[in-house]
């Protein structure tokens, strides 16, 4: 029974997500341990699997419409690597269950 619920709130997470530029995490993450009690860790991990086939396929169609300006993008990328790395490092230091 929760499958068709993570499906439906999946799409629906990464069809705002996409339509708005976030990546989707701000609210998956904390759907998923909040309302379906996964542990912060696993959360993340979920959440980066699944926004990476979305930021794909965003990014496919919004290179096709050819509403990529290329440079800011390789600018802003440019802290996403050390970002990811510190936000790991975080979730190792907050508690994966609320008590």
């Amino acid at each position: 029974m929760i499958e068709p619920i993570l499906i439906l709130l999946g799409l629906l997470i990464a069809t705002l997500s996409s339509m708005i530029g976030l990546a989707g995490g701000a609210f998956m993450v904390p759907a998923l341990v909040l309302i379906f009690g996964l542990a912060a860790q696993k959360a993340v991990g979920v959440s980066l699997f699944a926004i990476m086939f979305m930021t794909i396929s965003a990014t496919v169609a919004y290179a096709v419409q050819g509403r990529i300006r290329y440079k800011v993008g390789l600018l802003l990328d440019t802290l996403d690597v050390p970002g990811a790395v510190l936000g790991a490092y975080i979730t190792t230091l907050v508690a994966s269950k609320l008590y």
